[in-house]
């Protein structure tokens, strides 16, 4: 009987993970869904698909598991009567095995099995799309360092006004050219992303069409608008006291 409890306190773990209200498999579909839509990506095609999936997790989280669950409570009970009613019950009852609730037991094996079938099924799915989440905060994170860095651009070049460089104090100088290596690093943070992204992009192409097609649209976005460059531009007007010019590259690249 112990394990039998314990099977169904993981049962209702599991219902935990897909439907949780706060990291479950659910909640982190719908922010998947957000996250592409805030990136403007424009495939019908992956949001129906990453809308079929969530129709499957909720289906089995709401309907399949608890099923399952009021299944495993009715074969406890049964169990337990009969344990109950045995004057001298045997060692190996707790096992619940040569009782009345061998078939509800069986009837919950499969159902389990059907579920394990699915969950396998969509991990893969998921995994996919998991990993273009990554990729996207990583780029919300460039962004907002890039939002930072613009800001002290701005408060340097409101300090610096009307000074040519040679003008400036060593000690100007000095924070010009660290501002400068903070953009040259953005700069090199992005290429990485971007060289990642377009390896996962190759790797998926025969796989998974459309997620690869997913990846395929962000980084053309990022080679038509020239990203890096800007950043390598910007980092080289903020080192020759081009603060304005570096400003204007600098909104160019998180609008």
């Amino acid at each position: 009987e112990f394990a039998f409890a314990r099977r169904l306190q993981d049962q209702r773990q599991v219902s935990e993970l897909l439907v949780g209200p706060a990291d479950g498999v659910e909640m982190q579909i719908i922010s998947l869904l957000d996250e592409l839509q805030s990136n403007r990506i424009d495939s019908p095609e992956v949001f129906e698909r990453m809308n079929l999936l969530l129709e499957v997790v909720r289906d089995i989280g709401t309907n399949q598991l608890p099923e399952i669950q009021r299944e495993m409570i009715h074969a406890l009970k049964i169990a337990r009567e009969e344990l109950a009613a045995d004057e001298q019950p045997n060692q190996d009852a707790g096992v619940l095995g040569d009782t009345a609730a061998a078939p509800s037991l069986a009837a919950v094996g499969r159902r389990q099995d059907d579920v394990i079938a699915t969950l396998e099924k969509l991990l893969g799915e998921f995994t996919q799309w998991d990993s273009y989440r990554r990729f996207s905060r990583e780029l919300n994170q460039l962004r907002q360092s890039q939002d930072e860095l613009r800001q002290d651009t701005e408060r340097m070049r409101l300090d610096n006004l009307a000074k040519t460089r040679d003008e400036l104090t060593p000690e100007q100088r000095a924070d010009l050219r660290r501002l400068a290596e903070r953009q040259t690093e953005l700069s090199r943070q992005f290429v990485r992303v971007q060289t990642r992204m377009d390896q996962m992009r190759n790797e998926l192409l025969d796989s998974d069409p459309a997620a690869a097609e997913t990846l395929a649209d962000t980084i053309d976005l990022a080679r038509r608008t020239a990203i890096g460059g800007q950043m390598r531009d910007s980092g080289r007007r903020i080192e020759d006291n081009q603060l304005g010019q570096a400003i204007d590259a600098q909104a160019f690249i998180i609008r």
